[in-house]
């Protein structure tokens, strides 16, 4: 085998040392083409046909990826929005957590029925009736419900409403209802007011909710009112009012104390007269008065 190799290039320099120069080049150059088109034929083509071939691969994989990254939301900022989400969801927990604790139970009724009356304390409130009930709610809760009904002249009425409006958060006025007496239509009026509350039926625990009612000073926080709206305006003629005569004054200035004899009778600011009047105010020389639709004024006769 070596020997033909060796015989074969024997005779092919004795062939080319034959040539001339100019048959030499020639040959060289035919040598040189054939090699380059046997390189990119059957070497270089294919092999930039391969490399064609993953570039587009390449930018169909990246194509697919971009896709996917599209259809899929950012797995950090993900989280992140799912840290804040629990993280709004532990604080309401807290925030029901608190309101619950602060919620009346159900053994706390009475102790509410209570508090009602004493927010009519220092008022002339004649109570007709109160009613509760006991409405099953939601899971774990239920609504107390009370219906009370009084009777009592027109700014005594709305100032317990008042008081029970800031007794508690939790409890709530659901409706009103205001009309004039058939007992006395010209001074007192008859309120019938329900009120509801949320109660848990939960073990009760902790601090007791709150329930406050402050006696305040007298004058102070007060609504007054000097004449009923729902008063007739004229008189039937049935009630006659009897006169009224000044006959003294004890006044002793800004403070409190001075007093007044109306009819022989010692009366004080506040105070009623024959059931028709109310004592407005003590001054040195007169007396204001008020029967629930006019106001007028008691002079010392000279």
């Amino acid at each position: 085998m070596i020997g033909n190799i060796e015989e074969i290039i024997r005779v092919f320099k004795h062939w080319y040392n034959k040539l001339q120069l100019k048959e030499r080049r020639l040959f060289v150059v035919g040598v040189i083409i054939f090699f380059c088109f046997f390189y990119f034929n059957f070497f270089l083509k294919p092999l930039l046909r391969k490399i064609s071939a993953h570039k587009m691969e390449r930018e169909r994989v990246d194509d697919s990826a971009k896709l996917l990254i599209s259809q899929f939301p950012d797995l950090d900022k993900s989280n992140q929005e799912l840290k804040d989400i629990r993280a709004n969801i532990a604080a309401m927990e807290f925030k029901i957590g608190d309101i619950k604790a602060k919620l009346l139970n159900v053994s706390d009724v009475p102790r509410l029925l209570s508090r009602l009356i004493e927010c009519a304390r220092g008022l002339k409130i004649d109570f007709q009736s109160v009613k509760q009930e006991v409405v099953t709610d939601k899971e774990g809760f239920a609504k107390l419900f009370i219906d009370l009904e009084f009777e009592s002249n027109y700014e005594t009425a709305v100032n317990y409403i008042k008081n029970i409006e800031e007794m508690s958060s939790f409890v709530k006025i659901e409706e009103v209802d205001i009309a004039q007496s058939k007992v006395d239509p010209r001074n007192l009026v008859g309120a019938a007011l329900k009120l509801s509350a949320l109660l848990s039926s939960a073990p009760k625990s902790g601090a007791e909710p709150a329930l406050t009612f402050e006696k305040k000073e007298e004058g102070i926080g007060k609504v007054s009112i000097n004449r009923s709206p729902l008063a007739p305006k004229f008189s039937t003629g049935k009630v006659k009012k009897k006169a009224l005569e000044l006959n003294g004054i004890t006044y002793r200035g800004k403070q409190s104390g001075s007093s007044a004899i109306i009819n022989n009778s010692v009366v004080k600011t506040g105070d009623m007269i024959e059931e028709d009047y109310k004592v407005e105010a003590i001054l040195s020389d007169s007396v204001i008065i008020n029967d629930g639709i006019e106001t007028q004024v008691l002079n010392i006769e000279r």
